[in-house]
């Protein structure tokens, strides 16, 4: 009788985590564990400083690759991206590194930005090309505690994620109870230090991201006004390394506006980010 009860109660216990580890979320599906099938980092140089620094700190079994960007702080470089960027906005990004100009709002860009663009465009293609399913960008002026392992294989995220962003300087968003704690209901970020894709879903956004236009990071607010379902978990494994911006921002004559897309909200709605500091 005593054997009886006991393997009841463990069949009990069995369904109860099951149906913790698959519960319907608030949406209507289900929360999944994400395995990631690589990872992709993003620097300039792989005898960098940056780069040898998070190499360091790398210590994942998840296979690494390298996306080694376009310095277009040097002309001849960007000009053979110059048909896919906004003609008013490449002519004059190097007027706004020699601060002849200042940038008119947040959407214009110095020359570093748009190789910063083009880095993360090479992402989206690799996971399209390598018909990954779910896949990590990280750029290099991060590193990573002991702790960034735990955090990745104990990552669940609701079933109808299109990318998940681990850090953010800055956001503008709601908790979710979907899939446990911290988990944020993301609309705007500020920063694209490290983020997850589910690379199926993300090829409908993809054409969206043309013409560069705009800071990468942004185009996300403007890939969630179509519907792209975006969220943050932050990840306190995850530190800047170096304060030292390889985009170099100049100042701008409009400083305040920082929604294009998704005008319900106000600068009041956004939260910055303590932890990140080094």
């Amino acid at each position: 009788m005593k054997k009886k009860t006991i393997i009841a109660i463990l069949v009990m216990v069995i369904i109860i985590l099951l149906v913790i580890r698959f519960r319907p979320s608030s949406f209507g599906g289900t929360c999944n564990r994400i395995n990631i099938d690589k990872v992709f980092i993003l620097t300039l140089g792989t005898d960098t400083e940056r780069y040898l620094n998070f190499k360091k700190s790398y210590t994942c079994d998840i296979p690494l690759e390298v996306i080694l960007g376009v310095n277009t702080k040097i002309p001849e470089n960007s000009e053979k991206y110059k048909e896919l960027v906004e003609p008013e906005k490449f002519n004059k990004m190097y007027l706004y590194d020699k601060k002849i100009e200042k940038r008119p709002n947040q959407t214009y860009f110095n020359s570093g930005a748009l190789g910063c663009y083009l880095g993360h465009l090479e992402f989206y293609k690799r996971c399209f090309s390598q018909n990954l399913k779910y896949a990590l960008i990280l750029e290099d002026n991060i590193t990573l505690t002991s702790a960034f392992n735990d955090e990745l294989k104990n990552l669940n995220l609701p079933s109808n994620f299109d990318v998940c962003f681990l850090h953010a300087f800055r956001y503008v968003g709601k908790e979710t109870d979907q899939c446990g704690d911290n988990l944020i209901d993301m609309k705007w970020v500020n920063g694209t230090k490290a983020y997850l894709i589910n690379v199926e879903n993300m090829k409908k956004y993809y054409p969206l991201f043309y013409p560069i236009n705009n800071h990468v990071d942004r185009v996300y607010e403007k890939l969630v006004s179509h519907g792209c379902n975006m969220y943050y978990k932050q990840f306190k494994s995850i530190k800047i390394s170096t304060s030292v911006s390889t985009i170099n921002h100049t100042d701008m004559i409009d400083e305040a506006t920082q929604f294009f897309y998704l005008k319900e909200f106000s600068n009041n709605d956004i939260r910055v980010v303590e932890d990140y500091i080094y």
